[in-house]
């Protein structure tokens, strides 16, 4: 997914049908495509709790026959498109295949995060807001993706204890309480509606870790 949110132009064509239509999988896939982006852009705008499955199917231009071909209710759909969009946050917070200095690796990965999120507003406040106020299961998979982030910390800490055998080790939950730390810093933004000020929390955020990693110097 290279957008994670959409609303789809009423006053265009919708997608196409009959004879001249889309190979099957194709359309399947782009029906589903558009759902995902659209449940994204209804939940950031009205809420978990107020968005129906009308709204969803509006901003996609799927008709609620071609949703539930897709999707048992609202809260498949929704937690579908979370664990769509998550895959796209974890790509961008792990390292580069070429290796370079570890506080430089860890720099350029909390700026693809942050120019994640501030691309994408409504994702971000999905995932921090609304995902974990829907109730126990949305909070269960807000946690399972911590717990992923964490990880990918405690490799990237792993192999710059390699190269810097002076840092010390660091405690397991010191990652856990990494992300909800950059987690923070991520909500101010989102939540007052200013995205755009959050490639300005890279310094914030990269200091932040260093020093619960106490990393030397």
């Amino acid at each position: 997914m290279t957008q994670l949110s959409g609303v789809y132009d009423a006053s265009k064509p919708g997608l196409p049908r009959g004879r001249s239509s889309l190979p099957a999988a194709q359309a399947r896939e782009e029906q589903r495509s558009r759902l995902l982006r659209g449940v994204i852009s209804a939940v950031a705008e009205k809420g978990y709790a107020a968005t129906t499955v009308a709204d969803i199917v509006a901003r996609a231009r799927v008709s609620r026959r071609e949703f539930y071909q897709h999707f048992t209710d609202k809260q498949q759909c929704f937690l579908d498109a979370a664990l769509a969009g998550a895959e796209v946050v974890f790509a961008a917070l792990e390292s580069p295949a070429e290796r370079s200095d570890p506080l430089d690796e860890l720099r350029r990965s909390i700026r693809g995060y942050l120019e994640l999120c501030s691309a994408e507003p409504e994702f971000t406040r999905c995932l921090i807001i609304e995902l974990p106020g829907m109730g126990e299961l949305g909070l269960a998979l807000r946690n399972v993706g911590y717990q992923r982030i964490a990880d990918i910390l405690r490799e990237w800490h792993i192999r710059a204890r390699a190269v810097h055998p002076d840092w010390p080790p660091a405690p397991g939950a010191m990652f856990t309480a990494a992300v909800g730390a950059i987690e923070e810093l991520v909500l101010g933004p989102i939540s007052a509606g200013f995205p755009e000020e959050l490639p300005e929390v890279e310094q914030s955020a990269v200091e932040v870790l260093v020093r619960l990693f106490a990393v030397p110097g």
